[in-house]
């Protein structure tokens, strides 16, 4: 009995002191890090190093290398980092490693699986000046885009997309990303137009017969011709006389017959490239456009497969030009606009 009593008492003492004195287990240690790594991404880890806790080390082992790790502890967590020039080449994965002795003299240590990734991890982020801009992978800082001053079109950089903050369109319906941005900039720049009014430029109003030729006089320099107009409906007051006298001098039209020019109609799509082929000198051209709304023998045929070659349009798409379609004043400060490098 008494052998009994003995046994029961040892076995309660050890319970106590195993509830007093906690073993130390080894997952003590925990790393934390990312799961995944880009390949050209320096991997950085940390663990805690608990209370009592000393001589912390670390190490990495990849596919093909391994070595220790220098770490800095600071206010009891170890961090350390893995250069991404160490992963080794081939490597998909490696083990990070830690150990500490605990307060017993054991040795504990822990392990975690990263996976180097062979693409990068990252999303690709611009940074952007007013001036310039630069690409790079927010994973690892790899360079994609070197930084280099923008290249602005249409008032939008063609290659980050940022807008042109320094020239904004006077006019409120003239946006930055618009086609005829820049054309719009350049009529206005070279006095060609003034808009419709101080805010306005009615990018999708119908371009007149007289608007047009007015455009392309202002963008030839308003030279003078001592010709007589026969339009009865062209008044010597009109804003477009001088435009129209000049016109018909360069035999760019000769009106819709011998005495009406009909100023306040809308202009064609086919009239507005002849107009701007005849001034360029009706430069002889070969092949076709490819339209198949443009007939070969159609007065304008030249005019249209002229105005493609040059890259002054490509047509409004299905093989379309639509010849007799009206022309907007976007259109006509476009095409005029492209005109000056034909």
């Amino acid at each position: 009995m008494k052998r009994r009593i003995l046994c029961l008492l040892l076995t309660l003492c050890m319970a106590a002191t195993l509830m007093v004195f906690p073993a130390f287990a080894d997952n003590a240690l925990t790393i934390t890090g990312a799961d995944r790594v880009c390949f050209a991404q320096d991997y950085e880890f940390s663990f805690v190093l608990p209370d009592g806790y000393t001589d912390p080390n670390s190490g990495y082992e990849a596919t093909t290398v391994g070595s220790e790790i220098d770490l800095t502890v600071r206010d009891g967590v170890c961090y350390g980092v893995v250069k991404a020039e160490w992963f080794g080449e081939g490597s998909e994965s490696m083990e990070i490693i830690a150990h500490a002795t605990d307060p017993n003299g054991n040795d504990v240590s822990a392990r975690k699986t990263v996976i180097i990734s062979k693409e990068h991890t990252g999303e690709a982020a611009w940074s952007i000046t007013p001036n310039r801009h630069e690409q790079v992978w927010s994973c690892c800082g790899t360079v994609i885009v070197p930084s280099e001053s923008h290249s602005f079109k249409n008032g939008v950089c063609s290659v980050c997309g940022t807008y042109d903050i320094n020239e904004q369109s006077k006019f409120s319906d003239v946006k930055a990303g618009a086609y005829y941005y820049d054309s719009v900039k350049w009529a206005v720049e070279n006095e060609v137009t003034k808009g419709m009014t101080k805010t306005e430029f009615q990018p999708d109003g119908t371009c007149t017969r007289a608007q047009v030729v007015t455009f392309l006089w202002r963008a030839a320099g308003k030279p003078t011709a001592d010709v007589k107009v026969a339009f009865t409906d062209v008044k010597e007051d009109a804003y477009y006389y001088k435009a129209v006298q000049w016109a018909v001098a360069n035999k760019i039209t000769n009106g819709i017959d011998n005495t009406t020019f009909d100023p306040d109609g809308a202009c064609t799509r086919a009239q507005v490239v002849t107009f701007l082929w005849r001034a360029n000198g009706s430069k002889a051209v070969s092949g076709n456009a490819g339209f198949v709304d443009v007939p070969a023998d159609a007065y304008y045929a030249s005019a249209v497969q002229w105005a493609v070659e040059n890259e002054i349009t490509n047509g409004m798409g299905n093989k379309q030009f639509a010849p007799n379609g009206t022309c907007t004043r976007a259109q006509a400060v476009t095409f005029l606009f492209r005109t000056q490098d034909a």
